[in-house]
């Protein structure tokens, strides 16, 4: 299935940034780990619902080691 691109801001596009499609969970959640990890100034995150599970427990642990070694973690409900 092809995705249509809408620029719904209808202001240009900014040099330098880089766009990636992701079609599933397991992708999803694969990339947000990765860049939570690889962060080093901040994370601003926002998700409507965090569960006692597998995958928020361990964004949720990412958080709080970011936070303990200097990253400012904000988050947004």
């Amino acid at each position: 299935m092809a995705l249509k691109q809408t620029n719904l801001t209808k202001l240009p596009p900014l040099n330098e940034n880089d766009v990636k499609i992701l079609t599933n969970g397991d992708a999803t959640f694969k990339e947000i780990l990765t860049y939570l990890k690889h962060a080093k100034n901040h994370i601003h995150i926002q998700y409507y619902i965090f569960k006692d599970d597998k995958i928020s427990t361990e964004i949720r642990d990412i958080l709080i080691n970011k936070a303990n070694s200097g990253v400012e973690v904000r988050r947004f409900v």
